[in-house]
């Protein structure tokens, strides 16, 4: 069974409507050319609730360069620290 996660991009876009907003981050997401940082977060089962949530406390970072193309230049692993 495949795993399960959730991306997140955060792209400051300026524009003069919602629609062309989202537009704007669409054709964005399909330039391979993209600098782009996405963060990535695995799915975990949380008994109590009986339903799957994504994994605040560890995930990983995406970079997307104009160099990289398709595949992430970099990629790094990252846990929250308890304290």
């Amino acid at each position: 069974m495949m795993q399960k996660f959730e991306v997140v991009l955060e792209l400051e876009i300026r524009a003069e409507t919602p629609a062309q907003a989202a537009t704007i981050a669409r054709d964005m997401m399909l330039d391979p050319h993209q600098e782009l940082l996405c963060d990535v977060h695995d799915y975990e089962h949380i008994k109590e609730a009986d339903d799957w949530f994504p994994n605040h406390r560890h995930g990983w970072q995406a970079r997307f360069d104009k160099r990289s193309g398709v595949r992430p230049a970099d990629m790094i692993e990252w846990y929250q620290v308890e304290t």
